[in-house]
């Protein structure tokens, strides 16, 4: 929710503008009213207004005036400024001082309910950047102290197996390491895997925002009494492993899909989890790996829970694009036809269940191948032409996702009429 400020020494415009706009509509839940700069100075001192709708000329200090103070004072507000007089020296003056528009009276309060919803979408934004920073601020905290655990060190070398997967040496490796585990205990494994982020983040974000997944992890999955692990195994993608028995399969899906929405609202991607069976120790490698191949062949959901007795349905009944059309396009330059083939296509596979990550390494290597062709018989070299760091990212993540391999096949696509153009 919003607070407004009119300034304005008319009592009836004041009155009108605070009658006439649809407040509601625009989030704003209080409103409050000035009639000269030292009113308007207390309020904005002890209330937290965000946006003021001010009159310029007034007889106790001019609207320039009170929004020169406002920018000295450093009030984060949006200023509407309303004037009966539309000489070009206040408005450039009110641009200078930051005021968001200027606006003639008597104004339309249509117009000026725009104005104003322009104005909130700006704060709006502002806000969510202050708190993503916030989120930032806090998380580097937590992880700049943070220290590797010897138990987290454990999962890894039993996963990767650095530890063979036998009772015995499990046992020796717990016993060394002071782990209170023992080889005979069950575990329950969940494995969470980033499908995107909602916005481009610095590679330093991008590990904070990971150790924040890990961190708000261990304390959703953690049942009283019962230790929690979350283990980062890849970039994108970490396992939660909790001794078995703490919840049944229904809290387990339900604390999955909380998780899922808290990473969605609060760190800024969208996650997909995967369920594994109760395992003993010796079994956990084998069931990551199932796992790991579940999520290779999830390529177009995204938010989802998933459990390995889901039904994985074959490609066999997802089409391959007609790349004879495709090259023919290419080699006459129609650059907005391929361009929009390409997007049909995958417009069409979205929707289908049964793509799966063997579809999207066929589609890419025959893709791939040609393009190339055409560029070979244009006299044009590959490793030339695709050297943009952009092109070598979504390259290598092209297989990930549908919608991965979509901003890959097209990059390749415009990247090739471009090299086209050029050499003509």
């Amino acid at each position: 929710m919003f607070q407004a400020l009119i300034v304005d020494d008319e009592v009836h415009a004041a009155n009108g503008v605070e009658q006439g706009v649809d407040w509601e509509r625009l989030n704003v839940s209080g409103v409050f009213i000035a009639h000269h700069i030292k009113q308007a100075k207390e309020i904005l001192g002890t209330r937290p207004i965000d946006i003021v709708i001010c009159d310029i000329e007034m007889p106790q200090g001019s609207g320039l005036e009170l929004q020169q103070w406002i920018r000295e004072a450093d009030i984060k507000v949006e200023t509407v400024f309303l004037t009966c007089h539309a000489e070009f020296q206040y408005a450039q003056l009110a641009v200078q001082l930051g005021s968001l528009e200027y606006m003639l009276k008597p104004v339309r309060f249509d117009e000026l309910e725009r104005t104003l919803q322009k104005a909130l979408a700006k704060i709006q934004k502002a806000r969510e950047q202050t708190s993503f920073n916030e989120t930032l601020r806090t998380y580097y905290k937590l992880w700049s102290i943070h220290q590797p655990l010897l138990i987290e060190r454990f999962w890894l070398d039993l996963i990767q197996r650095d530890i063979p997967p036998h009772p015995e040496s499990i046992q020796d490796a717990l016993s060394r390491r002071n782990i209170p585990y023992s080889s005979d205990m069950t575990f329950s494994i969940v494995l969470v895997a980033v499908r995107r982020w909602h916005k481009e983040l610095l590679p330093k974000d991008e590990k904070i925002l990971a150790y924040a997944l890990r961190n708000s992890a261990e304390h959703l999955y953690r049942t009283e009494g019962m230790p929690c692990q979350a283990v980062q195994l890849m970039k994108g993608t970490l396992l939660v492993i909790f001794p078995s028995g703490g919840k049944d399969e229904a809290d387990l899906a339900a604390a999955c899909g909380a998780y899922i929405e808290s990473c969605s609202r609060y760190f800024y991607c969208d996650i997909n989890c995967y369920i594994g069976t109760s395992v003993m120790l010796e079994q956990v490698p084998d069931m990551v790996e199932r796992l790991i191949e579940r999520d290779k062949d999830n390529v177009n959901s995204a938010g989802r829970v998933f459990s390995l007795e889901d039904r994985l349905l074959t490609n066999s009944s997802v089409p391959m694009p007609n790349l004879n059309e495709w090259s023919n396009l290419l080699k006459q330059g129609a650059k907005e036809g391929l361009i929009r083939e390409i997007s049909a296509y995958f417009d069409g596979i979205g929707s289908i269940a049964s793509v799966n990550a063997q579809h999207l390494h066929d589609f890419s290597h025959d893709f791939t191948q040609m393009v190339y062709y055409v560029m070979k018989l244009q006299g044009l070299q590959a490793h030339r032409m695709f050297t943009d760091k952009t092109f070598q990212r979504l390259a290598a993540e092209a297989t990930r996702s549908v919608q991965h391999l979509r901003q890959w096949a097209v990059l390749m696509a415009e990247t090739a009429f471009r090299h086209m153009r050029d050499a003509k």
